[in-house]
């Protein structure tokens, strides 16, 4: 009886812990990467401009190359929407939007993911270096709230993340490279 009562003692103690050092996790994650592209900045801009072009180098498309994606609004730049379906739970279900497109310089998109109550947002940064050099930064931020399950998981997710944009950045340099 004694073992029984120090167990529940013990569980609820590190339950407690758990969800007071939930409390204490950022709310707000962010990732960044950077990569120069041999490619003028006109070049890239559109192809990240252009969900159409996203199968050509995007990190999720050869985690689930069966996913069911759809386009809606204009063809580019802003009110572009990409809309994807998989069972792959690394891809998932969910929508990305083109909120705002400056030309070679600098696009946002709002991400939503099904099943996660966040905003996120991914935004694209692009410098001419020279003529036909570009620094690309892609960057990741996602605001969770107070909701302690998501600051977890979010903290689990993020080396994941960081790899999948580093791979995006290296196919799409790669691929505009090579065209």
């Amino acid at each position: 009886m004694k073992l029984l009562k120090y167990t529940l003692i013990g569980l609820v103690t590190v339950m407690v812990i758990v969800v007071f050092i939930g409390f204490l996790l950022p709310s707000n994650h962010q990732i960044s990467e950077s990569i120069v592209i041999d490619a003028p900045v006109g070049t890239v801009f559109g192809e990240v401009n252009n969900f159409k072009h996203w199968n050509n180098w995007s990190p999720w498309q050869g985690k689930d190359p069966n996913a069911i994606i759809s386009y809606d609004g204009p063809e580019s730049g802003v009110g572009s929407k990409m809309v994807w379906h998989s069972d792959n739970p690394k891809v998932g279900k969910g929508s990305q939007e083109i909120m705002v497109s400056e030309p070679n310089k600098h696009i946002k998109t709002i991400l939503k993911m099904v099943g996660w109550n966040t905003v996120s947002h991914g935004v694209w940064n692009f410098e001419e270096l020279d003529s036909n050099r570009t620094k690309v930064t892609w960057e990741f931020n996602s605001q969770v709230g107070n909701h302690i399950f998501m600051k977890y998981m979010m903290i689990l997710c993020k080396s994941a993340l960081r790899k999948d944009y580093r791979t995006g950045l290296q196919q799409l340099k790669s691929h505009l490279e090579h065209k």
